[in-house]
């Protein structure tokens, strides 16, 4: 009985993470009000620590790869995840996971948008992801930054550098991140 209440437990901790984590995101996003997002994000953290004190271990998503964390932020795959590992506001180790089947959602939505324009706004993404996380196709828009195939010439808004498949692209750029052993 204690392990199904135990379980039952987590299972809610973890349903309020998502949650929290996905308001957080649109507060970033849509209200740009960065005090609201970084106090949930932090209560997010809070509600892993309860997790790990109810069943005495670190849950996956919350697990730092390493106790000092990257000065840059850093992707790999684990297992059919991409995993974006940055520094967190205390200075240690974050991650945050992408399923592939989401991140193939993504580089669609993106592919459409770029044969509509040559712009769009990352509110207008993150609607056509619903109802994955919120903070999801942003981890996506960041990686493809860094590749070269998107720029931001201010908040929220982002220029496609580029005429390509994004389906493809985003493929190959997962198919060239470091796989965890």
């Amino acid at each position: 009985m204690e392990n199904d209440l135990k379980s039952r437990l987590v299972e809610t901790l973890k349903h309020a993470q998502t949650l929290m984590m996905e308001l957080s995101g649109r507060y970033a996003v849509d209200e740009q009000d960065w005090a609201k997002a970084k106090s949930l994000f932090e209560s997010v953290r809070l509600l892993g620590s309860i997790m790990e004190q109810v069943t005495g271990q670190v849950p996956a998503a919350q697990a730092p790869t390493t106790d000092v964390a990257p000065h840059k932020t850093q992707y790999c795959i684990d297992r059919d995840r991409l995993v974006k590992v940055g520094r967190g506001s205390q200075g240690g180790a974050y991650e945050h996971r992408v399923r592939k089947q989401n991140y193939e959602k993504i580089a669609l939505a993106l592919d459409e948008l770029a044969k509509q324009g040559d712009r769009f706004r990352t509110r207008v993404l993150v609607d056509r992801c619903s109802p994955m996380p919120s903070f999801e196709p942003l981890i996506v828009v960041n990686l493809l930054s860094e590749h070269g195939l998107l720029k931001s010439p201010r908040r929220g808004l982002w220029e496609f550098q580029a005429k390509t498949d994004f389906t493809k692209a985003a493929q190959d750029i997962w198919n060239n991140l470091h796989v965890r052993e």
